[in-house]
């Protein structure tokens, strides 16, 4: 990777527009969970906070 300190702004300017080019297709590309996988996040999220609490108590 180059040493970002050395680039003028412009060069920087490029890169993040390109980077954020690249993201952006990149993002489109992955599929839209399923709403089942949100809600399973959601139960295994309140089950760490469960046990969380738990052995804080």
């Amino acid at each position: 990777m180059a040493d970002l300190t050395l680039l003028t702004d412009d060069e920087l300017h490029e890169r993040r527009t390109s980077l954020r080019q690249s993201l952006t297709t990149a993002a489109n590309l992955v599929p839209t969970p399923s709403t089942a996988f949100f809600e399973k996040l959601k139960q295994d999220i309140d089950a760490a906070t469960a046990e969380w609490i738990a052995r804080r108590s």
